[in-house]
């Protein structure tokens, strides 16, 4: 299986990232709880919610980013023993 894209994890991420960014309907997705608080407050007060539920999802992101790219990297290498 000779897969160009999978030699290049930064190549993929990124391209990842591009299109889930790229989506407006996946940016305002929210759980049911955050719906009604953001639906019962001012317009500002929703998108300062909005923002910060992404921010809150960045760091998971970025460590399942770099344990993927670790483990593309290292996936092959000899078991020493």
């Amino acid at each position: 299986m000779d897969n160009r894209l999978l030699n290049y994890p930064i190549l993929l991420l990124a391209f990842v990232s591009a299109v889930l960014l790229l989506d407006p309907t996946s940016l305002l997705a929210q759980c049911s709880m955050c719906n009604a608080v953001a639906s019962a407050q001012s317009a500002g007060a929703a998108h300062a919610l909005n923002r910060a539920i992404l921010i809150l999802l960045v760091p998971p992101v970025v460590m399942m980013g770099a344990i993927l790219i670790w483990a593309f990297k290292y996936r092959d290498s000899p078991v020493q023993s």
